[in-house]
């Protein structure tokens, strides 16, 4: 650059007289902790879709897991219904070669008696259950006319005991009447029809029945009116446990300790009358 006559040269303050930059430290800027951006709408819904992708991925174990625990608590109130069941003490009498057949009464949608909350057909079950262990216990061929909550027809209750060749069929049953609570007690049923053999039969369930639980012996009654007795081959009673519509009896039917002192008064009275022991004398009362 020229510049007039008498002037001198500018100097660049960043160089020095020979021309060259000066060397100095450059002064570093502060440094500033400033706060991340928040992510940007597009980035949140790729975190959101990456979490859904993850929890879809976690459903199938936690799914596996419910029916595992599911599969669990139907094995277990399963093996509980069909637990074999611990009787009194065993049977004196021998009942090897011997068939005999019981039969829960009801089951299914047929609950028969209902008194709070608690249905007959439960009670039954329960108590031939147990029944079925004594006597078995004892060596006897045991036929079920059902093991589960299971609607059977009446007929097919007879057809499979008669198909069975049983020496003995004993349905097992629970009464009520609304009517009047204060009323309780067993009491055992045959058919009109039969012989003396059937009343012995009921004749030694209804006495070792009360006599093992203690409940108020109504005695022993006839009817034409019940089929599973009209319709088997062989000696056959009904048995009426107690009586539901009775709220200090209902307490006592429902209760394992019970259940069992019963099972067993009907299985003590079975042997009995297998043996050939005497049946205890009972007068036939008609169904009124």
């Amino acid at each position: 650059m020229c510049y007039h006559s008498g002037m001198t040269e500018r100097r660049d303050p960043r160089r020095n007289a020979y021309g060259n930059r000066y060397r100095g430290t450059r002064r570093q800027a502060p440094v500033r902790h400033e706060r991340r951006p928040a992510p940007a709408r597009q980035d949140r819904r790729r975190t959101a879709s990456a979490k859904r992708r993850r929890t879809r991925r976690g459903a199938p174990g936690r799914l596996i897991l419910l029916i595992a625990v599911i599969a669990a608590a139907v094995t277990a109130l399963l093996i509980a219904r069909n637990r074999p069941h611990r009787a009194v003490h065993p049977l004196d009498t021998d009942l090897s070669g011997r068939v005999i057949c019981i039969d829960p009464g009801h089951g299914g949608s047929q609950v028969g008696a209902d008194a709070e909350g608690i249905y007959e057909s439960d009670l039954n079950l329960a108590i031939a259950l147990c029944v079925r262990d004594t006597l078995r216990q004892a060596g006897a061929t045991v036929v079920m006319t059902r093991e589960t909550d299971a609607d059977v027809p009446l007929e097919e209750r007879a057809r499979i005991a008669n198909d069975a060749g049983a020496e003995v069929f004993v349905s097992i049953h629970q009464n009520i009447t609304p009517e009047d609570a204060s009323v309780n007690g067993a009491e055992t049923w045959i058919y009109s029809a039969d012989t003396a053999d059937a009343a012995a039969l009921g004749s030694h369930i209804q006495s070792c029945l009360t006599a093992r639980t203690g409940s108020d012996d109504r005695g022993l009654y006839e009817s034409s009116e019940l089929a599973v007795l009209r319709l088997t081959q062989m000696t056959a009673c009904l048995v009426e446990c107690g009586f539901m519509s009775n709220h200090t009896e209902l307490a006592r039917l429902a209760s394992d300790d019970y259940q069992a002192l019963a099972a067993y008064g009907i299985a003590e009275g079975i042997a009995l009358h297998l043996s050939g022991a005497e049946a205890p004398r009972y007068q036939v009362l008609r169904q009124s």
